[in-house]
């Protein structure tokens, strides 16, 4: 798997491609973020299981690898 990095000119972020990938034989309940350009019928190894697995459905976002956290606000109380 080939990596192509970019940066966005309005954000200055430097992005890669990614997926949200479920699975066509239910290997995972949850969808798995995978670093590449997918499609659905393709064939990736599972982060999971390290196992091959059609990809059934596909969210395809880019994904940012330059970016700091300074301040995090605390998050509210309940009934706040």
């Amino acid at each position: 798997m080939a990596s192509t990095f970019w940066t966005d000119p309005d954000t200055g972020l430097v992005l890669s491609p990614g997926s949200f990938v479920t699975f066509s034989d239910g290997c995972s309940d949850e969808p798995h973020l995978i670093e590449d350009d997918l499609q659905a019928g393709d064939r990736v190894a599972c982060p999971a299981c390290e196992d091959t697995h059609e990809v059934d459905q596909v969210i395809s976002t880019p994904i940012a690898h330059n970016i700091v956290l300074r301040e995090a606000e605390p998050e509210a109380e309940p009934g706040d």
